[in-house]
């Protein structure tokens, strides 16, 4: 089952031993943790309350990232220089690259479960001028095992913080300017 909001802006997916909420960006607010959180919650309580579930075993978090990097007047885009723990490939004798897609599994150091991470370019129009790259984040925490929705979402918060840092590491403080920052607040 998928119910967006008038908008389209929010969606809940339900399944078989799952419950999804997803919260897009719009030209009038980008999601943070919290919003998400605050939007989340009373759907989750709704989906344990309707179909009663033993326990929730596994929570999972997942970011998209879009960014747009002004393409240098000679064309060509040092990946280091935006994407440090980018793989490149010298120029001689492969020529330049034209795809990217690089694959990242870790260990969370922090929370029980993986974090999976691709960095992949976009296609873009000419005219726009512009190298698109997505990156993708996908933390699970695994064996939660409780129906304690405070345990849940603290396990949450330990994942977000966790794909903060990790998100601040992997890309350079060129591209990280061109993001407009989310302050987390209270409110937020």
């Amino acid at each position: 089952v998928r119910l967006w909001n008038h908008d389209r802006s929010r969606l809940i997916q339900i399944d078989d031993d799952q419950f999804a909420f997803h919260v897009l960006k719009t030209p009038a607010e980008t999601p943070s943790f919290s919003r998400v959180r605050a939007a989340a919650q009373p759907n989750l309580e709704k989906y344990v309350q309707v179909f009663l579930p033993k326990q929730i075993r596994h929570a999972t978090l997942h970011y998209l990232d879009i960014v747009e990097i002004p393409r240098p007047a000679g064309g060509n885009l040092n990946l280091l220089d935006y994407f440090p723990q980018a793989v490149d490939l010298p120029e001689d004798p492969f020529g330049p690259i034209t795809a990217l897609n690089h694959q990242f599994q870790v260990m969370c150091p922090v929370d029980e479960g993986p974090l999976f991470f691709c960095l992949q370019n976009l296609p873009s129009l000419p005219e726009q001028n512009v190298f698109r790259f997505q990156l993708e984040w996908h933390k699970q925490s695994v064996d939660v095992n409780s129906l304690d929705l405070a345990a849940v979402w603290q396990r949450m918060g330990v994942a977000h913080d966790y794909m903060r840092d990790c998100f601040n590491a992997a890309l350079s403080s060129s591209t990280l300017s061109l993001f407009e920052p989310i302050h987390e607040t209270a409110e937020n």
